[in-house]
């Protein structure tokens, strides 16, 4: 349903744990938040287990949203890519899945830097009919807190520059953060995790939106 941030046009970087293991189902249970409209989903670990509810979801992302998240036209994932995006270890590749009524609606994950324990590349999607209700920014503020948890302080984007929902949504992870490059017509962002969301002031905002329009 998302993209593997920095491995978006390119291999994946290894097709999941060995053979045999199990991966460990990441810290806590499922979380549960309500969303615009009062509608309550539930958020938690995603697993082998949901395969079939990921794929599910990435059915239902829109050739425009699956451009967007993996930066290249992606009519299919293969059977490589699957097993990668599904089969995380909740230390070094977190996933958090959102779902209501049995239904897969999006994906938040990180995948530590290889080079810098404390930096992962993060990437968000939500399904088409789901957009725009909140739910980017709840899986973005608990995969935060998983992060953080795993000792991840730094969260690296690389998107579309004209991708303004997400724009949005790092906004209302009320973090520092900055620009790290541009280039045709892809943005890489870097933000710092907190402890504790800052308030978001009226200068704050100016310099966000003054990004956006630079």
């Amino acid at each position: 349903m998302d993209s593997a941030v920095r491995s978006v046009a390119g291999s994946v970087p290894h097709a999941g744990p060995p053979p045999g293991s199990v991966p460990d189902t990441g810290s806590g249970s499922a979380v549960p938040v309500t969303l615009h409209g009062d509608v309550r989903v539930r958020l938690q670990p995603l697993t082998p287990a949901d395969r079939g509810l990921y794929l599910a979801g990435f059915e239902h992302l829109s050739p425009e949203s699956r451009l967007k998240r993996f930066l290249t036209p992606k009519p299919s994932l293969t059977e490589r890519e699957i097993r990668y995006f599904t089969e995380v270890d909740h230390h070094d590749h977190e996933a958090i899945a959102a779902s209501i009524g049995g239904e897969g609606i999006g994906v938040a994950r990180y995948i530590r830097d290889a080079h810098d324990a404390g930096i992962a590349d993060v990437a968000v999607a939500v399904v088409d009919g789901w957009q725009r209700r909140g739910m980017g920014t709840a899986l973005l503020r608990r995969l935060a807190e998983r992060a953080r948890e795993e000792g991840v302080s730094r969260f690296r984007a690389t998107m579309q520059w004209a991708n303004r929902p997400m724009f949005a949504t790092i906004r209302r992870l009320q973090a520092p953060w900055r620009t790290v490059s541009t280039s045709g017509g892809v943005v890489e962002v870097e933000i710092r995790l907190l402890r504790e969301p800052v308030e978001w002031t009226a200068p704050a905002a100016a310099r966000f939106e003054a990004g956006i329009a630079g």
